[in-house]
């Protein structure tokens, strides 16, 4: 019998919710988690054929010593509805490739997690088998992007949120929601989400 693909499981939520802290429990005790956003990055910097499709699409300007220009490019697509779909566009696609790739160096894991702020936006939830929503409420994100990149104000920080689906809307999507204001202890809750997706796991091989 062939053996199926591990269980994979998304974590989401919006710009400063938690989803990295929330993989970085999961991955402390063993389990292997793709970061699509550093990806992203990653394939956006080294990828000649992506850096192409950007620089016809954007212009030189997308790129500056050679790396892509993070201002420039937030400026234009949290601006421009059209602009933010075109550049997912363009770099859905090999990051898709890439996780897929991911997967196959993975695959004797329990399960997978891959972590992503547009999972539901992309449809990639889809593709999974699990979904973990991390929330939080607005003034604690903001906060948490200030303090990690100094570069952003909190008028950027707005712009991506509103851009961002609500909470409300995607909850109905997943099947787990992990409250991060602060006010109750993670790891007891992300252990026992762990627990279930174990236990989920071994009935789906």
């Amino acid at each position: 019998m062939t053996k199926k693909i591990p269980f994979l499981v998304g974590v989401t939520g919006g710009v400063g919710a938690g989803k990295s802290l929330i993989c970085k429990i999961l991955n402390t005790i063993g389990v292997p988690v793709y970061s699509s956003d550093g990806r992203a990055k990653e394939l956006m910097n080294n990828n000649e054929d992506l850096k192409k499709k950007i620089i016809n699409n954007f212009g030189i300007e997308s790129y500056k010593d050679n790396k892509i220009d993070n201002q420039f490019l937030s400026d234009k697509i949290f601006e421009n509805t059209s602009y933010r779909l075109k550049i997912n566009s363009l770099v859905h696609p090999f990051v898709k490739e890439d996780f897929h790739f991911w997967i196959k160096k993975n695959s004797n894991s329990n399960y997978l997690v891959k972590e992503s702020a547009l999972i539901i936006e992309s449809e990639s939830y889809k593709d999974l088998d699990f979904l973990i929503y991390v929330s939080a409420e607005k003034n604690i994100r903001i906060k948490r992007v200030l303090e990690r990149d100094p570069g952003r104000n909190e008028v950027d920080i707005n712009k991506i949120i509103k851009t961002q689906m609500n909470d409300k809307k995607a909850i109905d999507f997943c099947d787990e929601v992990i409250d991060n204001n602060e006010k109750n202890l993670l790891l007891p809750k992300v252990l026992n989400i762990h627990e279930k997706i174990l236990k989920k796991s071994k009935n789906f091989k």
